[in-house]
């Protein structure tokens, strides 16, 4: 009979998109004037009724996803709005527990990660800054201990954009890619524990800051020590095999990848009826009339054991 730790783990990621408070809530206002304008024009039309049809929407995809037992979220703004998502009717049912805090992005808009506590006990968690001469998103770190028995460390990510540029901006994710590299390396409270690192990188597999400085690869043979495998490539080239919709061009910037002590199978973008726009993208939520959900599509797929137990 297997191990129950042997069963996969299901697992996604999700980029939410401006998932805000209203603009009414009281919040800590970027300091950077220019920046502070930006996010108030953003926000005017923000209003109680929008944001509930934008967390109609997110629980709708999200109870689409199965009974996950992971799910990395990015660009949520506070752990009040995890709270309603995971109270929402759709939603209520799963009994997701979630891990947030709030860090020093310049827009204010955090990671996070659903998880379901039947199947995965938390024994702790931290955030981790990534240090640029301005403020962006923390890693998130969680250490859990599935079906009581296997510890499984989990880093959840936001990479710096590409705003300005893929090229210009690319040191900025070069520079979490090596924060990120270090952390696999040096921190571990747990040096028996496997790593599923998950996030939106804004950047795809084949991409310099995933290949050469985070040192993921394509060939789960192939992965050392501290190293990952980046399961996520043979999707490349493929029609609509991004889960981004960058004018015309289809992007793989969010991704799940893991230490060699695990296997991940099926890996998929999930496109849902219901935020697929009429160009088959993602639809992004309009503020004007409620339409859309987020401007990415989910990821999820089944990780594993490398070896069952007891082989």
């Amino acid at each position: 009979m297997p191990h129950p730790t042997d069963r996969p783990l299901l697992t996604g990621f999700w980029n939410l998109e401006n998932l805000f408070e209203p603009v009414d809530a009281e919040r800590t206002w970027p300091e950077d004037p220019e920046l502070r304008e930006r996010l108030e024009r953003w926000l005017r039309g923000w209003t109680e009724e929008r944001l509930q049809q934008k967390l109609d929407g997110v629980a709708e995809v999200v109870a689409g996803l199965g009974q996950l037992d992971l799910l990395g979220l990015c660009e949520v703004e506070t752990g009040g709005l995890l709270e309603r998502l995971l109270a929402h009717p759709r939603l209520a049912e799963l009994s997701y527990a979630f891990v947030h805090d709030d860090g020093p992005d310049k827009r204010g808009i955090d990671v996070a990660l659903l998880y379901d506590p039947r199947r995965l006990q938390l024994e702790s968690s931290e955030t981790f800054p990534v240090r640029l001469h301005f403020s962006t998103r923390e890693i998130l770190y969680a250490g859990f201990l599935v079906d009581g028995d296997l510890p499984l460390d989990v880093y959840v990510n936001h990479w710096p954009s590409r705003t300005g540029g893929r090229w210009a901006t690319e040191p900025y994710r070069i520079a979490a890619a090596e924060q990120l590299a270090w952390l696999l390396t040096n921190h571990r409270p747990r040096p028996s524990a496997e790593t599923i690192v998950l996030g939106d990188f804004n950047d795809e597999p084949h991409c310099r800051s995933l290949v050469d400085h985070l040192d993921a690869s394509p060939r789960p043979a192939e992965v050392e020590e501290h190293a990952l495998h980046n399961p996520w490539w043979p999707l490349l080239g493929q029609p609509r095999g991004g889960s981004y919709l960058r004018g015309e061009t289809w992007c793989l910037l969010d991704q799940i990848m893991v230490t060699r002590g695990l296997r991940v199978s099926e890996p998929r973008v999930v496109r849902p009826a219901s935020m697929t726009g009429p160009d088959g993208g993602p639809q992004r939520f309009r503020r004007t009339d409620g339409v859309g959900v987020s401007d990415h599509f989910p990821i999820r797929c089944l990780v594993t054991r490398a070896r069952p137990r007891g082989e």
